[in-house]
Parts: C-alpha cells; sequence; structure tokens
C-alpha cells in the first residue's frame, strides 16, 4: 500500500513542493505540525492540493500562497484509501530516507564526532599532541572549526594530518628543520606543512599551544613561532638594512659587515648572516625607520656615523634577532608611519624590549606629517589594542582624524633629532 501511495503522489508533480515543506517541518518538529506555506503556486498547483484538501484556491486568482496545517494534509488522508498510512511513513518512502528530526541529526553527528576525537587521541603518541588534542576539542577555536569542517569533508585526510603532526613533533624534539624538509620526512610531500594549507594551520596551532603562544594569524608571528619550535626559516627572506653597526663572532668582528661600515654604506643582513653572531655593538643610540625611503634619505646624510636601522615595514626575525643582540644599554629608537600598522609594531617592540623608545609618535608630529589618504574602520580598529600608554592618545586622535601620516613628511625632525640626540648621548 505504501509503495502505492507514493505512486500516487509521485505521479501528480505538483504535490512535490508540499512533500518537501513537509519533510522540513518534520526534520524541525519531529510530527505533523506548524503551517506549510506555498509560495507563488501555479494554477496546476492550486487546482490539485484544493480538490485534495477540499478547499478552492482558485480564487482569488492572483492568489499568492497556499497555506494549511501540515495535520489538515492528514487528516485529508483518512478520507483516502490509504487511511491507514501514517504521513511518516510515506515521507520516509517518498524520499527514499529515514528522515530525523534536526535535533536527532546533531546528536548523531556529536557522538560520530567524540568517537572520532576519541579513537584519534589514542592514535596520537607524543604527549604534548595528546594535550594539544585534547584543548583542541575543548576550546573551540579556529583550529577547532578548522579540523571539524576539514573532517566533515574529507574524514580520512583530515585524520592523517593530526597523525602526520603527532610524528612532526616528535621529529622536532630530535633535531630542527626546515618546514619543507619536515614535511617531506613525515609525509613525502615537501608543501604538506606549507602554512597556507590545512595540516600547516593546524601544525601551527600544535605548536602555539606547546609553546605557550596564541596562534599567530599574521605572517611575522607565526615566522617567530616556527623558530621557537626549531623549524628553521628561509634564511633570506627575513632581513634587516643596517648601517654603522658591528657584528661579532665571539671576539672576532664580522669583516663583511665591518667593510660597509668603513665605507660609511647600509648593509643589507639575512637571517643566515646572523646564524653564528654572537653580538652587536653600535653607537649609544640606535634610529630605526619602518620606512625605507626615509632610511635612504637619512642614511646619506652626513650625520655623525650614527646607527641607523631600516626594519621595512613588519618586523622581521631578523630585525628582532638583531636588537636582542645589541647592549641593553643602547637607547634603540623607533619611528614609523602614523597608521594603525605602525602603531602596532611601535607597541610590539615597546613590550618586547624595555631599551625601546617610541620616537616622533606624538599628535603635534601627526599633524605635521598628516596625508589626505582615509583609514578605513576595520584598520582604525586595531588601535583598541594598543597597551602602551605613549601610543594611545596618539592612536585616539588617528582614530578621531580617520587620515594617515607619513615619516616623509616630517624628514626635517627625524635629521635635527638625530643629531640632538647623538650630542646628548656622547
Amino acid at each position: 500500500m505504501i509503495e502505492e501511495c507514493v505512486a500516487y503522489f509521485k505521479a501528480k508533480p505538483e504535490f512535490d513542493r508540499v512533500f518537501k515543506l513537509m519533510k522540513k517541518q518534520w526534520e524541525k518538529y519531529g510530527r505533523a505540525a506548524g503551517y506549510i506555506i506555498l509560495k507563488d503556486p501555479t494554477a496546476k498547483e492550486k487546482e490539485v492540493l484544493g480538490k485534495f484538501l477540499h478547499q478552492d484556491y482558485g480564487y482569488p486568482a492572483d492568489l499568492a500562497k497556499i497555506r494549511f496545517k501540515m495535520v489538515s494534509f492528514q487528516e485529508a488522508l483518512e478520507i483516502t484509501r490509504f487511511k491507514n498510512l501514517d504521513i511518516k511513513d510515506i515521507l520516509d518512502a517518498y524520499f527514499r530516507m529515514e528522515i530525523s528530526t534536526t535535533g536527532h541529526k546533531r546528536m548523531v553527528a556529536q557522538k560520530k564526532q567524540a568517537d572520532l576525537f576519541e579513537a584519534l587521541s589514542k592514535r596520537v603518541s607524543h604527549p604534548l599532541v595528546a594535550d594539544w588534542f585534547d584543548w583542541l576539542r575543548q576550546s573551540r577555536t579556529s583550529g577547532y572549526m578548522l579540523f571539524k569542517s576539514w573532517v566533515k569533508d574529507d574524514e580520512d585526510s583530515a585524520c592523517q594530518a593530526i597523525q602526520a603532526i603527532d610524528s612532526a613533533v616528535g621529529c622536532l624534539d630530535r633535531s630542527a628543520f626546515p618546514l619543507a624538509v619536515l614535511g617531506a620526512q613525515v609525509t613525502g610531500n615537501p608543501h604538506y606543512f606549507d602554512r597556507n594549507t590545512k595540516p600547516g594551520r593546524l601544525l601551527i596551532s600544535c605548536l602555539g599551544h606547546i609553546h605557550g603562544v596564541t596562534t599567530p594569524s599574521h605572517a611575522q608571528g607565526i615566522l617567530e613561532l616556527y623558530v621557537l619550535a626549531k623549524i628553521t626559516p628561509d634564511d633570506i627572506s627575513s632581513s634587516v638594512v643596517i648601517k654603522n653597526i658591528d657584528l661579532f663572532q665571539g671576539d672576532k668582528i664580522h669583516q663583511g659587515v665591518a667593510g660597509f661600515n668603513e665605507l660609511n654604506e647600509p648593509c643589507v643582513v639575512t637571517l643566515g648572516n646572523l646564524a653564528n653572531v654572537s653580538h652587536a655593538s653600535s653607537k649609544p643610540c640606535v634610529f630605526v625607520f619602518e620606512n625605507q625611503m626615509v632610511f635612504s634619505y637619512l642614511a646619506s646624510e652626513r650625520l655623525d656615523n650614527c646607527s641607523l636601522v631600516c626594519t621595512s615595514g613588519q618586523l622581521k626575525v631578523a630585525a628582532l634577532k638583531l636588537f636582542e643582540m645589541l647592549d641593553r644599554k643602547v637607547r634603540i629608537f623607533y619611528s614609523g608611519d602614523f597608521d594603525p600598522e605602525g602603531l602596532q609594531i611601535a607597541d610590539k617592540l615597546l613590550g618586547r624590549f624595555p631599551n625601546v623608545t617610541p620616537w616622533g609618535f606624538s599628535e603635534e608630529l601627526y599633524f605635521k606629517a598628516l596625508s589626505s589618504e582615509p583609514i578605513s574602520d576595520v584598520r582604525l580598529s586595531k588601535l583598541d589594542s594598543l597597551a602602551d600608554s605613549r601610543l594611545k592618545q596618539l592612536g585616539k586622535s588617528i582614530k578621531d582624524h580617520k587620515l594617515a601620516g607619513y615619516q616623509e613628511n616630517i624628514l626635517d625632525f627625524y635629521r635635527e633629532d638625530i643629531v640632538k640626540k647623538m650630542m646628548e648621548n656622547k
């Protein structure tokens, strides 16, 4: 009888939209409840449904929707030869599947996920990875959401990634590896842990948890985390430009850098160059510039062989390592553009190095450096996270005016202040 009933309704395509709407209602309530609302019904749908439900849907002619209680459909069945059939059984047969409520589906999915996490936990051997994986399923962070989504799309690949991370952390316990070599050793694919891949993003989440670091979202933070975890970075892409700063390997001066200093010329120093450097020596003051053009301009000026550094925007590991190698008695004056990113970099440096001083970050100089370039509200929101009190008031002014200020507009200040500070710190 059920097959005959389904054949009857499928033979009349005018019922198809109604059945799909009833399926949604059953998934929502688990019973024949609520209203079925069929929008923009065709003339044929009005005719067929009206006849079945004993209603006149032909008037008015421009009727925009048909609305009836779902239980009315069950009641209409009661006066047909299908009166002994339950609407749930009819829906199951019509869609060739057992229709479950949304709540039941959620419960089944949650149990399946819990079982998967439990099974994977037993296959993870490294205790730090096991701790991370347990934290992952409880934290509901972006790493958890990534893994959950990946499991839904490709469960096998997602599970393989956890086991690969388990092996990778074990490898890092024994030795340092470049990221590509680590990927190749663990999986045979040198790009497996690239930071823009799903395994790479999960590895970053794991390493962050192991080393007590909030999972970084920007390239420089990720690179710093890699260094902490003994993943050796690309020695060339991370660099810093210096002038009149000597590097030492033990008690021996780095002859290559010394040659540039003798010529009073800037020198590009890569992370690889710094690998065997024990410490750095400079004048009592070091002046740091975010902006390459400003650095180049001042480096070409005759400023009593002052020590200069150019970070070229976001702080690279090479620049941070250089600052760590300088004597703590050296005063580092950091300058940057008057925009959210410039203040964020300064804030990060101030929080990390006690001998760093914000240089030129005043409201007076902001107005002199002011441009007509607007700053979006999204970028301005970054100023809310400033921690250093010396930058907060300037951040408020930038938010109020919503315009960026640039170092190129206050070159005279930098040149004159360098001379002044060099005289004061002789």
